[in-house]
């Protein structure tokens, strides 16, 4: 009795105190905690929504340092417009994604919500039955694309990245097992890609590099036994696609080694002979699927107009009959067509985001209009459909974050649970000279194109972000002393067709955003970047710079190069000492499964190894500390990364800092007092959804 009278008092006085809240004058005393649980009571108790949704909004305003409160704040405004029934919803809930990431259970919840309103939006769209979507699978591997679940749904077979052998895990047991043992990364290297199996659960067709430097088209049973090539030649790589109904046939796609051709096959399984059904003058990386009842077969390609934009038609197996199907200025790329029936999946880019659209198609009669089944889907891949008419697909999540956390350079202590992050995908941070400027690659996706990565600058201050030289793609950023001038690798967008045009070594203006090439790269290899990394001299005169297996020195008055280090691996980790006497840098010897760091005067001479790694370890960016005693550098392990150092009188390393995420890159402050750094997320989600067609042609 007596404890319900204190219960009672205590309610009534803290009512008191809520129903005082709404005046301006309270307002401004109150912490957020006591605003926000106003809010919450307005809401709760009072029933009163909007007027909720007006004092949330003030705690955000009033208090966007305590970003806990704003949060759940942000969160509870996305719960009153749901329950408003009001569009304004899912943006409320979007923006506790955008704008909060580092409040992990209020971001779940608005996740959570997001895919509820896309399920109730997508109901909507198909009628009275509710389309179903829900995770299979969850994997630290890139598995979506080089992999299929079967047509019961059972299995799903994929390439084991660990190993380079073909693996199939069981969907329902979540048991894995590898199919082969003949994978390896030492040369002559031996690995899977894609794989396929078989309608009727016994046989895996999969893609196989092999010691000839092209793929094979191979056969396992699904056991594990009566392994085989099925095709293989040296003038072609080969890749599965998807089995005939029957069993007796491989869809495939092909391209002459030599290039600038891609093939739509058909593979004999009894004998492995080869049908072309159609050859493009160009290397593309399309997809097929046999379309209803496989006298036809699907396929994207890229448009006659507009070579980054795709298009659907259909052909006919005996080669007699091609049908446009799909022909938009929008980039359309094909899923898949549904087993028995005549609809065909394509996710389109057409409304500004990666939708999941169908298109009905009947050879010989009008084509009719496609539709959208869900909107938002982003840029998924088909791994296949089920004989019930579930849609598999796969996610790949690539999320970097960069944050600012206090340090202590003595200790060399990361206090990692008081960082603070910039928002959006960023990596490879750098502090400017005198500590208030922090330069940093941000990484923008392209719907279709990949992504494109532009250099940022930001006041760490006052918060000012601008972009520079927005035409670049950039990699390892450094600030030249003056403070106004950050030294790149770039790639300029605009100079993309030239065939001789390989990048190089740019000077980037901080003021006006211009980039001025110091060094061009001669072509070698098919990406601009392959090993290439650069830092300026002491005096500022000469540039070091790693491309294609060798380390070099640039006179930048007299243009003469001098020849300091070569070696095929050679890695993308070169850091000049702070008195300008000597450089360290990386080899990675993916053969031999070893990874070191060597030491050599930067004027040339002798290189002496500091650290070695053996095994599957690798080494990744290094620098060195302030006093010119140690180095810095990352230790990139299988299942996360650390932050290490070595001395350079000797010695075993030793590891300062192990993050809970994979550690990307980390720039100290001048002071000593802060890291900046970033890690990263990749993650592949397996995903089936349900119920996506329309109710009239569910029923046909």
């Amino acid at each position: 009795m007596y404890r319900s009278k204190i219960f009672v008092w205590v309610l009534g006085l803290v009512l008191t105190a809520f129903f005082l809240v709404p005046t301006s004058e309270a307002l401004s005393q109150e912490s957020a905690d006591e605003l926000y649980e106003a809010a919450v009571f307005k809401k709760e108790a009072e029933g009163d929504l909007e007027g909720a949704i007006q004092i949330f909004l003030k705690v955000i305003a009033k208090f966007p340092e305590n970003r806990k409160v704003a949060a759940k704040a942000q969160l509870q405004i996305g719960i009153c417009y749901e329950k408003l029934g009001m569009q304004e919803a899912q943006k409320a809930f979007q923006s506790v994604v955008d704008k909060y990431p580092e409040q992990t259970q209020e971001v779940a919840l608005a996740k959570e919500k997001l895919v509820n309103l896309e399920r109730a939006q997508a109901a909507l769209e198909t009628g009275d039955r509710e389309l179903k979507i829900r995770k299979v699978w969850t994997s630290a591997d890139r598995n979506d694309d080089f992999g299929v679940p079967s047509f019961d749904g059972r299995y799903a077979s994929f390439a084991d990245w660990k190993t380079g052998d073909l693996a199939l895990r069981d969907l329902k047991t979540g048991e894995t097992r590898r199919l082969t043992n003949d994978g390896t990364w030492k040369k002559p290297m031996e690995f899977t890609l894609n794989s396929v199996i078989s309608p009727d659960n016994t046989w895996v067709a999969y893609s196989w590099y092999n010691p000839q430097e092209t793929y094979d088209l191979r056969l396992i049973g699904i056991d594990g036994s009566n392994k085989r090539i099925l095709y293989s030649d040296k003038n072609f790589e080969i890749y599965p696609q998807q089995w005939s109904s029957d069993s007796q046939k491989i869809l495939a796609r092909r391209y002459p080694v030599s290039g600038e051709k891609s093939q739509i096959v058909l593979v004999n399984v009894a004998d492995g002979s080869i049908r072309v059904m159609k050859t493009f003058d160009d290397v593309f990386w399309l997809r097929a699927s046999f379309f209803s009842d496989e006298r036809y077969i699907a396929c994207d390609f890229p448009s006659k107009g507009d070579p980054k934009n795709y298009d659907i038609s259909l052909l006919s197996t005996d080669n007699s009959e091609e049908i446009p199907l799909v022909q938009h200025p929008a980039n359309d790329r094909l899923l898949g067509c549904v087993p028995g029936k005549n609809e065909i999946l394509f996710r389109s880019d057409r409304t500004g985001t990666w939708d999941l659209w169908t298109i009905r198609a009947v050879p010989g009669k009008v084509q009719e209009e496609p539709r959208p089944i869900k909107r938002n889907i982003g840029e998924v891949s088909c791994l296949s459909f089920t004989n019930s008419g579930s849609f598999y697909y796969g996610v790949f999540t690539r999320r970097a974050t960069l944050s600012i956390a206090p340090f202590e350079l003595a200790t060399m202590k990361v206090q990692e649970q008081l960082s603070k992050p910039i928002l959006g995908s960023n990596s490879s941070p750098v502090w400017s000279p005198d500590g208030e400027v922090l330069a940093y690659i941000t990484e923008v996706e392209l719907p279709g194109l990949g992504y494109h990565r532009p250099l940022h600058v930001q006041n760490v201050k006052t918060g000012e972000d601008r972009e520079l030289a927005g035409d670049y793609e950039v990699r390892y950023p450094s600030w030249l002393s003056d403070g106004k001038t950050i030294l790149v690798i770039g790639f300029d967008d605009t100079r993309h067709k030239e065939k001789d045009y390989n990048g190089g070594v740019y000077l980037i203006d901080v003021k006006n955003g211009n980039a001025t090439a110091i060094v061009e790269f001669p072509p070698v290899g098919d990406r601009w970047w392959t090993g290439s990394i650069a830092v300026w001299s002491h005096d500022e005169n000469s540039v070091f710079y790693i491309n294609g297996g060798k380390l070099l020195k640039r006179d930048l008055k007299t243009g003469t190069e001098r020849l300091l280090y070569e070696d095929e691996f050679l890695t993308r980790i070169l850091a000049l000492s702070p008195d300008g006497q000597k450089l360290v840098f990386g080899l990675d010897d993916r053969n031999q499964e070893i990874s070191n760091l060597l030491i050599m005067p930067s004027s040339g001479g002798e290189a002496k190894e500091l650290c070695r790694i053996q095994g599957l370890d690798k080494i990744g960016g290094a620098t060195w500390s302030a006093d010119g005693r140690f180095i810095l550098f990352l230790e990139r392990k299988d299942k996360g990364s650390s932050l290490s150092r070595i001395s350079l009188e000797g010695g075993e390393s030793q590891i300062v800092w192990e993050p809970n995420k994979h550690l990307m890159s980390f720039s100290i402050h001048p002071s000593g007092k802060q890291i900046a750094f970033s890690t990263i997320l990749l993650e592949s989600e397996v995903y089936v959804m349900e119920n996506f067609l329309p109710d009239e042609e569910s029923k046909k």
